[in-house]
């Protein structure tokens, strides 16, 4: 049989042949292919953007399961899984020792007889010091020992005072307290005790009745 073929082949029919299957093999191909698309041999790597995909091109069959992520999705898409069960009570934190209190007492404060001296007058505090005529001259009231005198309550070292007081001794009381402040006393500084003044408002010192400072502090 091969030897009957061989005396008929000439160059055209072997060329005829070959036309033959490549028609049949673009036929096939041109199936394989929709009609305005490529395949992909014809797209090369990284060539394909977010603008030339159609709207709803990519559906769930076409997304590998479990490939996205959380951050792929809008905020507020995602539904909120299920409540966590409740962990464990912590540890009770350690108890701190209750901050200490403390009164301090001074002694006791005697403003001192006011001056009984010509142009002074009963009844002004620190009236010893003096006072100054029309002609501005600075008079003395004189026959008394200041008319005034002042006292800080310390606390110890460590401690904050946070408050302070006075009481006034049995008997007259013709003492007056002009200052009862914590000490120091300028802003943002922290107290360490408590000043207390007083000043008489006689001239005899019988009637000079003694004060007891005291400052509470306090130990954080």
């Amino acid at each position: 049989m091969p030897g009957r073929l061989r005396p008929q082949l000439t160059y055209a029919n072997v060329m005829a042949t070959i036309a033959v299957f490549i028609a049949m093999g673009g036929g096939a191909y041109a199936l394989t292919i929709p009609k305005n698309s490529v395949g992909a041999t014809q797209i090369k790597r990284n060539a394909v953007r977010a603008s030339e995909i159609k709207r709803g091109a990519v559906t769930s069959a076409k997304v590998r399961d479990r490939s996205l992520l959380t951050k792929d999705f809008k905020q507020g898409q995602l539904p909120k899984g299920d409540k966590g069960d409740r962990g464990d009570k912590g540890d009770p934190g350690a108890s701190s020792a209750p901050a200490a209190v403390t009164v301090r007492v001074g002694g006791l404060l005697t403003a001192g007889a006011n001056g009984s001296g010509a142009g002074c007058v009963d009844g002004v505090p620190g009236g010893s010091k003096g006072f100054r005529d029309a002609g501005g001259t600075l008079i003395s009231c004189g026959g008394g020992t200041g008319g005034s005198s002042a006292t800080t309550v310390s606390c110890a070292a460590g401690e904050t005072a946070t408050g302070g007081g006075y009481t006034y001794a049995s008997g007259k009381r013709h003492a007056l307290v002009t200052e009862s402040v914590p000490s120091p006393a300028g802003a943002g500084q922290a107290p360490t005790g408590w000043r207390i003044k007083v000043e008489t408002l006689t001239d005899d010192s019988s009637n000079n009745t003694p004060v007891t400072p005291y400052a509470v502090c306090i130990r954080p």
